[in-house]
């Protein structure tokens, strides 16, 4: 007789079907979860009594944000980008789109695949190119971090010393690329073709040709993420009577969990447990911090799907553009 269930066929399942079945159970306890505490009613009638030019201007903000990030891919890539701004910002629109919705990180994913698909660049130096942007992306969000840690505790902290090193340290990224490269030719004198010598190779790619582009990239980074932040801040205060301080330090402990290598789709739950969590470690207590998180997490999830339809409006009209020529 046929067996119609097994451990064995259980086990053979393809790992993306987990996958999809782990997203969806998140999905549905989190809508569970926020209709227990909450309900969703009284969730959706506390944004009537926001006045529709600030949810207007917030969403401004947050898509002047998205082309930051669009001008900084451009620029991080000239002369290759060339021309292609529309090209560039297309991809960060529907790379944040996959990245958020997506779940464990897999969005990341479609960034080297795009870069590959219209500008030719190999994956491995698209991957490196990421993680280089990536990186300055924490860098710039722990400096906000830590302000927001020095204003939480008083202006008279010791870690105000530690500020000014943390808020520099990109500017020992190209004195260290002459190291970097010396290694790498050592590498390849013994004869050592292993990962670690394609690693150094991909970094040295990734890394920006002078001190002008560095500082570019970097200023690129510190506009987006100090208005995202401020955003992010005042969306808060619009659902929470609490004081700015506290706001600033849930806004950053949200945008902490994007460094987490594993989430849910559309961060449901774990932008929240990042939020919540870093909120704690501040000392700030009270039912606002969820209440106001998932509020502003709802805000995210609909400026992210606006920049997904853009960027689908943005290739149908660059279709036609190369129909008719």
């Amino acid at each position: 007789m046929t067996r119609f269930f097994s451990l064995k066929s259980v086990l053979t399942i393809k790992r993306e079907h987990w996958i999809q079945a782990v997203s969806l159970l998140a999905v549905a306890l989190y809508a569970y979860a926020i209709e227990h505490f909450y309900g969703w009613q009284q969730m959706l009638a506390a944004w009537r009594d926001i006045a529709l030019w600030k949810i207007g201007a917030a969403l401004v903000l947050i898509f002047f944000t998205y082309l930051v990030r669009g001008l900084r891919i451009h620029y991080y890539l000239l002369p290759l980008t060339k021309n292609r701004l529309g090209d560039c910002l297309k991809i960060m629109l529907l790379h944040n789109l996959l990245n958020n919705l997506l779940p464990m990180r897999t969005g990341e994913a479609s960034f080297p695949l795009m870069m590959r698909s219209y500008f030719g660049l190999p994956l491995a130096g698209a991957t490196a190119g990421l993680v280089f942007l990536r990186l300055l992306d924490l860098q710039v969000l722990l400096c906000i971090g830590g302000f927001a840690v020095i204003t939480y505790v008083g202006a008279s902290s010791w870690l105000w010393w530690c500020l000014p090193p943390l808020i520099l340290s990109p500017l020992i990224v190209l004195p260290c690329a002459p190291l970097l490269s010396r290694w790498q030719e050592k590498l390849a004198a013994g004869n050592h073709q292993g990962k670690l010598q394609k690693v150094l190779n991909q970094l040295l790619v990734a890394l920006p040709s002078n001190f002008v582009q560095l500082l570019f990239l970097w200023g690129y980074t510190w506009l987006c993420w100090a208005t995202k932040i401020g955003v992010f801040t005042l969306v808060l205060l619009w659902f929470a009577d609490t004081t700015w301080q506290n706001a600033l330090g849930a806004a950053f402990g949200g945008e902490l969990s994007s460094v987490i290598p594993i989430h849910t789709p559309g961060g449901l739950g774990t932008y929240e447990a990042s939020m919540l969590g870093t909120a704690r470690l501040f000392g700030i207590e009270g039912d606002w911090v969820l209440f106001a998180a998932v509020q502003l997490h709802l805000m995210i999830l609909l400026s992210t799907l606006l920049g997904g339809l853009v960027a689908q409006v943005f290739g149908r009209a660059s279709s036609r553009n190369l129909s008719s020529a």
